[in-house]
């Protein structure tokens, strides 16, 4: 029986010796009705895109507890209860071991399975009738969920009549679950999007992810490999790793070649390894710090990025990881110590300033050991505004003696000291 997150299978709670059980199906009630519905003009009241700026762009919850759509959503209502149809099949076929014995949507339909699947002397597997416009869309998201590919191809045509976000939808649960021949079948080839592969990492599907990777390598060529290098790293997944020098030097060469036919801006090779969605995996992992540090290495990071550069990445670093092995290598490497593009921005002692953890209060040691700006301050707003952030003042900055055994003060003073000696 399907598992309800509603009301209306509340029976399901008892099971529950606590109160969460009761306080899902509150929460789930309470936020379904702040929603208007999602189309184009919304009611004055309404409090829709209040949540979609908290809670993404797809609100719109399945109602049933086990679905994958109970967390990923709908942009809007409708498709939502279209999709939450399939849950509901009352119509049971009638022989225990058929894969379809949980039910269909219509008579109609459990009579057209009998026929087709179980009637003595039938080969055929296809559908004798089309199915219609309200059976169409659980038919087809069951379907690829238990990969049926001889049945999906006699209703590739329906699809084109689907919305786009359903779609989408189907084309990353065959992504996530289905087989390669599935993945051929469904998604035509010039769809191919770097959020396909994406979804096979999340979903840890190591030979869709390769099918992929080698036809995206085909069609496109480039693989926009520090792309999906974050979403690898956080996968844990030593078999998603496997190969990546040649992936990191396919993907410096189809730079390349971009560059010499003058399709690329003047931003360097490496500036794509220092942003803060890769060094957030470094964040408290010491073997994707490790991973970073060696990439940096092969692609000879120190001398592929300029000086403006080099300190951003000693920016971001401070911002996404607050690793000292990272940052040494790039102050070794030429990174200023106190880089910002202005005042209004903070500067990589002050960005490890706002944390409150060991690593960051390490950082801020290191920093300030090299020379960097203890008084630096950075303006809030406008330029004319006359606020001002000071490091001493943030958080990190003020709980430092929990990490270090000093105060802020004591620090900037030992340090000092150090640096004139």
């Amino acid at each position: 029986m399907p598992v309800y997150l509603t009301s209306k299978g509340i029976s399901w709670t008892t099971l529950d010796p606590l109160t969460i059980s009761q306080t899902s199906i509150r929460l789930y009630q309470e936020f379904d009705e702040l929603l208007c519905g999602g189309s184009e003009s919304h009611n004055e009241d309404c409090y829709c895109l209040t949540l979609q700026t908290h809670y993404g762009r797809r609100p719109f919850k399945c109602g049933f507890l086990s679905c994958f759509f109970s967390r990923h959503g709908f942009p809007t209502e409708s498709v939502r209860n279209s999709h939450q149809k399939h849950h509901d099949q009352p119509w049971k076929c009638s022989r225990a071991d058929c894969p379809y014995s949980q039910g269909f949507l219509s008579r109609n339909m459990r009579d057209k399975h009998w026929e087709q699947c179980h009637q003595e002397d039938s080969k055929t597997v296809c559908f004798q009738q089309d199915p219609d416009e309200d059976e169409i869309q659980p038919l087809l998201f069951d379907l690829v969920r238990t990969d049926k590919v001889q049945l999906i191809k006699t209703l590739i045509p329906r699809l084109g009549n689907c919305k786009s976000e359903v779609r989408q939808a189907l084309y990353r649960l065959a992504v996530s679950s289905g087989s390669t021949a599935m993945i051929d079948l469904l998604i035509p080839k010039a769809y191919y999007t770097h959020r396909f592969l994406i979804a096979a990492i999340h979903s840890k599907n190591i030979e869709n992810y390769r099918h992929i990777l080698h036809c995206y390598k085909s069609e496109f060529s480039e693989v926009r490999y520090h792309v999906i290098l974050p979403e690898i790293l956080k996968s844990k997944s030593e078999e998603f790793l496997l190969g990546w020098e040649i992936c990191i030097d396919a993907d410096y060469e189809a730079w390349r070649q971009e560059t010499v036919a003058g399709r690329n801006s003047n931003i360097p090779y490496g500036e794509r390894f220092i942003r803060q969605d890769l060094l957030k995996t470094a964040r408290g992992d010491p073997g994707n710090e490790a991973f970073i540090l060696t990439l940096w290495k092969r692609i000879n990071l120190a001398k592929a990025l300029r000086g403006i550069y080099l300190g951003d990445a000693l920016v971001n670093v401070a911002a996404a990881c607050c690793s000292v092995k990272l940052a040494k290598y790039l102050t070794d490497a030429g990174a200023a110590i106190n880089h910002r593009r202005s005042r209004q921005y903070l500067t990589p002692l002050h960005h490890a300033a706002t944390k409150n953890n060991s690593e960051a209060a390490e950082l801020m040691r290191f920093l300030l050991v090299l020379g960097a700006d203890p008084a630096a301050y950075a303006t809030s707003g406008p330029p004319f505004d006359k606020r001002i952030r000071k490091i001493r003042d943030e958080a990190g900055a003020k709980s430092i003696s929990k990490w270090l055994g000093m105060s802020w003060d004591d620090l900037v003073e030992k340090t000092k000291l150090e640096n004139q000696n």
